[in-house]
């Protein structure tokens, strides 16, 4: 018995998926998202309305639950069991039709983000804490990777408050 879901969001990165894809597996696969994978290592993500539009996404209805695949999925992943074809990703007995889907594109809202500096600013020095904690535990050298990190930090935040786009991008 097959099944169809029409997607109702997509970003640009899926349909370039789909039209260079010739053989697809599946990489993950949770409650609210399925993430597949082409012979080139690209993602493709088909996900519910509650996880929402993302660079690499596919947005199905919110009443199709993702991990409802999983009867077509062995224990071991990454599974083979996937078809595509331009528009289109079968898995198991799901059709995904990504035709009708409206196109998102995936872009930083930089007005927004320049008007909301005080909410997110004073959490950066939090955030460089914890990223350096990661690091040490995975063994990276911090003495390395701390300076030009902070330099792209501070060129990030410079732009950002500047409204310099280019900087941004």
């Amino acid at each position: 018995m097959s099944h169809t879901l029409k997607a109702k969001l997509a970003a640009p990165a899926v349909w370039e998926w789909l039209s260079d894809t010739r053989q697809a597996q599946i990489l993950h696969l949770f409650d609210h998202a399925c993430n597949l994978v082409n012979e080139r290592g690209d993602v493709l993500s088909l996900v519910s309305e509650e996880i929402g539009a993302g660079p690499f996404h596919a947005v199905l209805p919110n009443w199709f639950v993702v991990s409802d695949l999983s009867a077509y999925v062995s224990d071991e992943l990454p599974a083979t069991n996937v078809a595509v074809s331009p528009g289109n990703v079968q898995v198991g007995g799901w059709q995904v039709d990504i035709s009708p889907a409206v196109r998102w594109e995936p872009r930083v809202d930089w007005e927004r983000l320049r008007a909301h500096t005080a909410v997110w600013q004073p959490h950066i020095p939090t955030t460089q804490t914890t990223v350096q904690q990661y690091r040490a535990q995975l063994g990276l050298d911090t003495a390395v990777w701390q300076p030009p990190l902070q330099a792209g930090l501070d060129l990030l935040l410079v732009g950002i408050a500047q409204a310099e786009t280019a900087v941004m991008q």
